[in-house]
C-alpha cells in the first residue's frame, strides 16, 4: 500500500523564508544545518570561497550563523574537529565538541530527564545529567552525548563522517525542541488562569520530540497498554535482536534502532509482543517502507489519518506520534488519562470533550499545555501523591 503525504512547504519557499528571516528560531537552526555541513565539507578554512561553497551569502552571514546556533566562533568550531581523546584505531568515529544555543528560559534538564526515563538499553543511556544515544545518519552511524549548561547544551558528536554534522545537529535540535520560543509560549498559556501557576512553576518547558519519527512511532506502538518499565524492556529485546550493531560500541550504546524494512520483514510470532500488537508494529513498518513520510514537514493531518488506518492504532497513539514525531506544537492529548486527571485537579472537567473545549484557548501551543499537565502530574507523584505520571502508557484507556 503506497501512502503519499504532501509537504507543508516547498524547499524554494523555505529558502525564501530563511533569506527573509521570517522563520524565527527554526530558520536559524535550519540555516546552520544547511550551511555548517558545507562549511566543514569545504574545509572550514575561512574566506568567502568557503562560506559561499557552504551556501552562505557572505563570510559575515556564515560567522553570525555559527555564533548564533553553536554559541562559539567559526575558528573555535573548526578547531574542535581536532580535539579528540578517542583512539582512532579502536573507534572509527571523528569526535566534535559543540555548544548549541538555547533560548531562555530553558528547561533542558527536564527534557533530558524525560528522554532518560524512556531510554532503551543498547541505543540510549541517561546518568541523571547526560543523555546519550545512537543515530543512523546518511554517511554512517553516530553517537551523541548531551549535557545541559547555562543557556546552551554541550554536545559530543561522534561521527563516522564529518559531513553528517549538519544532519546530526538538526535532528538534535528537533529532539530537544531547541528552536521553540519559550517566552511566546509561556506568555500565551499564562493568559489562562488555569495554567498560569503551572507556567510560573515550570518556565521554559519544551516538548521532548524525537530524532527519528519512524523510530518514535514504532516505540509508541510497542509500549501500548503496558507499563513504561515493560515497554523499555521489550524495546531493548527488539534492539538486541534486530538492531544494527555499531562498528564500535560507545560504552553502553551498542546498536542502532531496527529499520522499518527489517521490522516489516518479520512475522508477529517473531516479536516479543502479543500477536495483535506485533501485527500492528509490522503493518506500521510496512506503510513506512511504502512511503508514508513522518518528516517534520509532512502534512500532519494526512499522517494522522494514515496512522489511524493501521489496525491497532487509536487516537492517542496517532496524536502522540504527531506531537513527538512530527513536532506539532498544537496537540492536546484529551485521550490521555494523566492529562485529564491533572486538568480535573485544576478545576477542568474530567470529560475529554470539556477539556478540548477549554483547551481551545491554548492554541497554537497545546502540545506545551499537555507537557505542563504532565509536569503537574509528575510533581504530584514526587510529593508522595498517587502515581499519575506514567504518561506514555495512557493508551490503555483509549481505543486501539
Amino acid at each position: 500500500m503506497a501512502v503519499n503525504v504532501k509537504r507543508r512547504a516547498s524547499d524554494v519557499r523555505l529558502h525564501g523564508a530563511l533569506r527573509q528571516g521570517v522563520a524565527g528560531g527554526l530558520a536559524g537552526g535550519l540555516a546552520s544545518a544547511v550551511g555548517v555541513g558545507g562549511f566543514l565539507a569545504a574545509g572550514g578554512g575561512g574566506g568567502f570561497g568557503v562560506a559561499f561553497a557552504a551556501g552562505f551569502g557572505s563570510v559575515r552571514q556564515c560567522n553570525e550563523t555559527i555564533r548564533a546556533i553553536y554559541a562559539t566562533t567559526p575558528a573555535a568550531f573548526r578547531s574542535s574537529r581536532g580535539r579528540s581523546n578517542v583512539d582512532a584505531t579502536a573507534r572509527p568515529y571523528e569526535t566534535l565538541q559543540v555548544r548549541l544555543a538555547v533560548r531562555s528560559p530553558a528547561a533542558t534538564e527536564n527534557t533530558l530527564a524525560y528522554l532518560g526515563a524512556h531510554a532503551i538499553a543498547g541505543i540510549e543511556s541517561y546518568d541523571g545529567v547526560t543523555y546519550a544515544r545512537s543515530l543512523a545518519l546518511p554517511h554512517g552511524p553516530a553517537t551523541i552525548r548531551v549535557s545541559p549548561i547555562h543557556e546552551a547544551v554541550s554536545v559530543e558528536l561522534r561521527l563516522t563522517d564529518v559531513r553528517d554534522v549538519a544532519t546530526a545537529v538538526a535532528r538534535l535540535r528537533h529532539l530537544l525542541d531547541l528552536d521553540a520560543d519559550p517566552v511566546a509560549v509561556d506568555e500565551h498559556l499564562a493568559g489562562d488562569p488555569t495554567l498560569a501557576s503551572l507556567v510560573a512553576r515550570f518556565p521554559g518547558r519544551r516538548v521532548a520530540r524525537s530524532h527519528d519519527a519512524a523510530e518514535q512511532a514504532i516505540r509508541t506502538v510497542v509500549g501500548q497498554q503496558i507499563s513504561l518499565v515493560a515497554a523499555r524492556r521489550l524495546g531493548a529485546i527488539i534492539v538486541e535482536r534486530w538492531g544494527q550493531p555499531l562498528p564500535a560500541p560507545d560504552e553502553t550504546i551498542t546498536h542502532l534502532f531496527p529499520t522499518s524494512d527489517g521490522l516489516a520483514a518479520l512475522t508477529p510470532a517473531d516479536l516479543p509482543l502479543p500477536r495483535a500488537r506485533g501485527r500492528t508494529v509490522i503493518e506500521l513498518a510496512q506503510i513506512l517502507v511504502d512511503g508514508l513520510s513522518l518528516d517534520p514537514g509532512a502534512d500532519r493531518d494526512a499522517v494522522e489519518h494514515a496512522l489511524l488506518s493501521v489496525r491497532g492504532i487509536g487516537a492517542w497513539t496517532a496524536r502522540y506520534i504527531r506531537m513527538r514525531g512530527l513536532g506539532d506544537p498544537d496537540v492536546l492529548l484529551t485521550q490521555d488519562l494523566v492529562v485529564r486527571r491533572a486538568a480535573a485537579d485544576l478545576g477542568i472537567a474530567l470529560n475529554a470533550s470539556a477539556l478540548a473545549a477549554h483547551g481551545a484557548q491554548w492554541a497554537p501551543w497545546r502540545s506545551y499545555a499537555t507537557g505542563l499537565l504532565w509536569a503537574y502530574a509528575l510533581e504530584g507523584t514526587d510529593r508522595g501523591g498517587t502515581n499519575r505520571s506514567d504518561t506514555n502508557r495512557s493508551e490503555r484507556m483509549a481505543t486501539t
